[in-house]
Order: structure tokens, then C-alpha cells, then sequence
């Protein structure tokens, strides 16, 4: 009988004393993260409700990996965000189209063709373009669906800097704000996009001169008379053709692509290798990759902001279509004007 007392009041204080912990760490992480919640109120009750399911959940993750041996998920600034907020602010305001064409793209290196994975000796086993300075800082798009805009003149800013040796921000904004069949914040194609701006030869004013804003309004420059422009480019399935990347990144510079990044919500550092959707709704940059990683992976530059994974970037596994990252790919040349 006493020993059941006992019992059952060391179950209850171990249950009280969780939940307490668990309490200051959400408190903790409303200071890091300047969650603004007035302590006892409804939202603050709701908000830790959220926080709590994310600390089981990331719990779960690595403890049962389903997403990778590697990958390893915890507390970011996503974690009083409902499923759907994530959802609705951060990834499903991609639009993936077919793209009408897919342009011939002409390698910086005469050997870029089409190969298997057997012959990719000739290429460097690591390549990492952000050591040579011709990326940018990593972003956070807030609430605006304009990773397309940012991808797209991130990229064209990074083969610049190559040509150029000197890094000058072209403008998101301009992209975001002015290409007609996009939808600005509501989100936006690669290849559809990208096909515009080089069929119409469209200059891309720096960020200077047109200045990035929370969110989009009107065109401000449609045709600007000085700029840089897309002189090649080519955008289109690579899921069967991965070794098809590596040579790009590794003779020509970063890539675009459009992923599933659905999972992504707890990421904070090693490779996703698996478990991912295949419905791209979010878009980003390819800065290198690692043929020796275990697994070998894709270096990936995101838009949450550097407080994201590691200082901002994720790692995907190679020769899957890891979250679809091999499905909608492009590359670019480009000229100034």
C-alpha cells in the first residue's frame, strides 16, 4: 500500500517535473527567438502546447531517423509554428510548371556531357563555390513566398562574381515585383520564370538601385536600360542524370533547383539521405557538393535565414532525388549590359 503511494507520487512529480522543464525551455526559446507572448494568456497556452509537440517530435526524429543515419533535428525558430503555418509562410507558395523549353547549356568546360557515375573521376571530389566568394549571404525571406526571386538573382549574382571576381548583389526584388506570370509573394517558377527574363533579354538592375522590401508591390523597373542579363541557360528534369550536376557545379558554377522541403522543419546539421515527398514547393541554391561524405552530398544555400540549419545551408544526399532536388534544375550564363 505505501510502497504504491510512494509509486504513484514519484510518477506524478516526474510528470510535474517535466512539464516545468519543459516550460523554461520554452521561455528560453521566446528570449532567443523574440516570441513576444504575454505568459498565462491564451496565445502563450497555445503556443506551448505547439512547442511541447515539437520537442516530442524532434525526440522522435532522432531517436527513430527516418530521414537519415546522419541528420540531426532540434529547436529552431519554427517550433511554436503549427504544421500548416510552416506550410503556408515558408514552402508551399512554390508554383512548378513545365517548363515550354529546355535550352542547350554551354559548359565553361568542353567536357560537360552526359555521364554514369563510374566515369565521374575527372571531376574534383569536393567543390564548394562559397570559397571563392561568389556567394551571398544567406537570407530570410520571412513571411514572403520570393524564394524563386531570391534563388534566381543569387545565382545570376554568383556567375557574375565568376566572370567578374568581384560580388555585387543583383535584385530580388525587381524579379519578385516585375516578371508578369509570376505571383510575387504567392510564389513563383524557375523555369518559367528564368525562360521570361531570357526570351524578353531583361537587364537585372543591382540591389542598390532597386532595394529589396518586406513583401512585393509594383513593378518599378520592368525594362531597366543598364543591368545584367541571362545569355544562356538551361532548366529541366535531372533526377536520372545526377553526375549531370556534379559537372556543372564542379566546371560552371552554383545551380537553382525546386525541392520538397516539407521535412525540413527541424533540420539543424548532417545529410538527409532519405524519406523525403517528391512535390517540389520551394526553391534554392546549390553551392557544391562532397562525393566523399558518407553519404555524399549536395550543399544546398537556403532562404530561412542563418539561424536554419548550418548557418543557413542543408545537406542533401547525392544519386536519389533526395527531396526532389534533381527535378527542376537550371543553370546560367550571363552578360552585362
Amino acid at each position: 500500500m505505501w510502497f504504491t503511494i510512494l509509486w504513484v507520487g514519484v510518477f506524478l512529480w516526474s510528470i510535474a517535473s517535466q512539464i516545468e522543464n519543459e516550460e523554461r525551455e520554452f521561455m528560453r526559446f521566446m528570449t532567443q527567438y523574440n516570441k513576444g507572448y504575454e505568459f498565462g494568456s491564451v496565445e502563450y497556452q497555445q503556443r506551448l502546447g505547439i512547442f511541447k509537440n515539437a520537442l516530442a517530435r524532434i525526440d522522435s526524429l532522432n531517436e527513430y531517423r527516418p530521414y537519415s543515419e546522419s541528420a540531426v533535428f532540434g529547436l529552431n525558430r519554427f517550433a511554436d509554428w503549427t504544421q500548416d503555418e510552416f506550410s503556408h509562410f515558408l514552402i508551399r507558395k512554390y508554383r512548378q510548371h513545365s517548363p515550354k523549353n529546355h535550352h542547350k547549356f554551354r559548359s565553361s568546360n568542353p567536357r560537360h556531357q552526359r555521364v554514369k557515375w563510374s566515369r565521374l573521376n575527372d571531376v574534383p571530389r569536393q567543390i564548394d563555390w562559397r570559397e571563392k566568394k561568389v556567394i551571398g549571404d544567406v537570407i530570410d525571406q520571412g513571411d514572403c513566398g520570393s524564394c524563386w526571386a531570391h534563388t534566381i538573382a543569387d545565382t545570376i549574382s554568383s556567375m557574375v562574381a565568376i566572370r567578374t571576381r568581384k560580388w555585387t548583389k543583383l535584385s530580388a526584388q525587381q524579379i519578385l515585383e516585375c516578371l508578369p506570370e509570376e505571383s510575387g509573394c504567392e510564389g513563383g517558377d524557375l523555369c518559367t520564370a528564368v525562360e521570361w527574363l531570357y526570351k524578353n533579354k531583361i537587364l537585372i538592375e543591382t540591389e542598390h538601385e532597386y532595394p529589396d522590401i518586406d513583401g512585393s508591390g509594383p513593378c518599378k523597373a520592368a525594362r531597366p536600360d543598364h543591368g545584367v542579363r541571362i545569355s544562356n541557360y538551361t532548366c529541366g528534369d535531372l533526377s536520372n542524370k545526377e553526375d549531370e550536376m556534379i559537372r556543372s557545379l564542379a566546371f560552371h558554377g552554383p545551380l537553382m533547383a525546386a525541392v520538397d522541403a516539407s521535412i525540413w522543419k527541424f533540420y539543424v546539421n548532417g545529410t538527409i539521405d532519405r524519406g523525403c515527398g517528391n512535390d517540389p514547393n520551394h526553391a534554392v541554391q546549390i553551392v557544391g557538393y562532397n562525393l566523399d561524405g558518407k553519404p555524399p552530398y549536395f550543399i544546398v544555400r537556403n532562404s530561412w535565414g542563418k539561424e536554419f540549419g548550418v548557418d543557413g545551408y542543408i545537406q542533401l544526399s547525392i544519386g536519389n532525388n533526395t527531396c526532389a532536388i534533381a527535378e527542376e534544375v537550371s543553370a546560367l550564363t550571363v552578360e552585362k549590359a
